[in-house]
Formats: C-alpha cells, sequence, structure tokens
C-alpha cells in the first residue's frame, strides 16, 4: 500500500527532492558564507573608490564647464577671466587627486 502511495505522490512531495533541495541550500549557504571573507579587503575599499570615481565625473564636468565659459567668456556665470582660470586650476588639481585615488 505505501508503495502505491510513493507513486502516486507529485515529484516535489518525494523525500529524495527535499534532500537534494536541502544539501543544495546548504551548499551555497556555505559558498555565500566563505566567498565574500576573500573579498573583505576588496568591499572594504569599494565605498570610498566609488566615491572618488563619482567626485572624480563631476569634477570633470565642472572643469569642462570652467573651460568653456573661459573661452566664450560671455559673462554668464558672473566671474572674471582670473576668477575663472583660477577655480579651473583649483578643479583640474581636486580632479588630479581623485584620479590618483581611483587609480
Amino acid at each position: 500500500l505505501s508503495h502505491l502511495q510513493y507513486h502516486t505522490q507529485p515529484w516535489f512531495n518525494r523525500f529524495y527532492v527535499y534532500v537534494v533541495t536541502l544539501a543544495a541550500l546548504l551548499a551555497l549557504c556555505m559558498l555565500y558564507s566563505l566567498y565574500p571573507v576573500r573579498r573583505i579587503p576588496t568591499i572594504v575599499t569599494m565605498a570610498p573608490t566609488m566615491d572618488k570615481a563619482t567626485a572624480r565625473m563631476s569634477l570633470s564636468r565642472a572643469c569642462i564647464f570652467l573651460a568653456r565659459e573661459l573661452v566664450l567668456l560671455d559673462g554668464l556665470p558672473r566671474m572674471t577671466k582670473g576668477e575663472i582660470s583660477g577655480t579651473l586650476d583649483a578643479f583640474i588639481q581636486k580632479y588630479e587627486e581623485a584620479d590618483r585615488a581611483v587609480r
């Protein structure tokens, strides 16, 4: 009688399916707990690196804007030629620092 009940059960209610699923789940848990241990130094430095990369992108946009304004000199940013070039030099130095930090 139990043999007949075993064959009438759907495949997902059988014991071996639970055993295989549990073994796969335990293997994945072990993999996901052991793998990041090797990557902790990379994970720890990822946020500051991404922050510097974002700063580098915004500084490059600011440098492009200031260089364009220095070429056009139409008075739109309400800065003199000396102020624009001084600000551009400061942004270029900050950009180079951020670039060195990312690399």
